[in-house]
């Protein structure tokens, strides 16, 4: 019989990695969108401005690639969480049934 043994503890924190990654992305495009924004209203204008505005929309945008990259990475934090979960109940049952076992086996 195969054995499976999995450290759920350790998917677990490995979604929380990547989930204080996603919070820290989201933290630095803030106080980059804050910047830009005073940048724009203290008087860059002009061809140059305008052009790294329409850029800086893009980026930022929920269908850009690091919004959507983001996104990615939030559903695999979840995904691995449930799978941690899983991993976690499947373990416990499989241990509850083991204790149920008598000690002695009588032929």
């Amino acid at each position: 019989m195969a054995k499976i043994e999995v450290n759920h503890q350790a998917i677990r924190d490995f979604a929380s990695e990547i989930a204080a990654y996603c919070d820290e992305q989201d933290r630095q495009m803030r106080a980059a969108d804050s910047q830009m924004s005073t940048l724009f209203s203290t008087g860059y204008k002009g061809l140059d401005a305008s052009a790294l505005r329409e850029k800086w929309d893009m980026a930022h945008a929920p269908d850009s690639t690091a919004s959507r990259f983001r996104d990615s990475l939030k559903n695999y934090a979840s995904a691995l969480t449930d799978a941690a979960e899983i991993y976690r109940s499947a373990q416990e049952a499989i241990y509850n049934a083991a204790n149920r076992l008598p000690k002695y086996l009588y032929w």
